[in-house]
């Protein structure tokens, strides 16, 4: 959709590092977010048009999930959505492959139905088992 600014090996390392701080998710996702968000919001200026999305929007939604997963207070569920919308936003204005924010009207459900998954998948890691897992047969005393 627009040709590349920038075809510097200095991209690689740059996105790794955009995309590392998913490790974090459990300590602290809304930070996690935050750090992605400015590593490629940098990334821009720097690099001008290139390619973002290939990495940047499944990255975006993972963060999406993880938000659901482990932000703990409203306030933080909050703050990581408006992340992940701002990571989705700037990982496009700038990218060569899609041209514009225009595959916001995929990037942006997808990011939503995962963070429905998480919402589901944390309610139901936090539902007290009422049940015992093993059978009595199966118990070795």
């Amino acid at each position: 959709a627009h040709p590349l600014d920038s075809h510097s090996a200095l991209m690689v390392p740059v996105f790794a590092v955009a995309a590392l701080p998913i490790l974090w998710r459990r300590r602290g996702i809304v930070a996690a977010v935050g750090v992605s968000l400015v590593v490629v919001a940098a990334s821009v200026p720097a690099f001008g048009w290139v390619t973002r999305c290939g990495f940047a929007l499944p990255l975006s939604v993972a963060m999406a999930y993880a938000v659901a997963r482990f932000a703990g207070s409203r306030q933080n569920h909050l703050l990581g959505l408006v992340g992940v919308l701002a990571l989705q936003i700037v990982t496009l204005v700038k990218d060569s492959s899609t041209g514009g924010l225009g595959p916001l009207v995929l990037s942006v459900p997808a990011a939503a139905a995962f963070y429905g998954i998480g919402l589901l998948v944390e309610a139901r890691a936090r539902r007290a088992v009422t049940e015992p897992t093993l059978g009595a047969e199966h118990v070795h005393a």
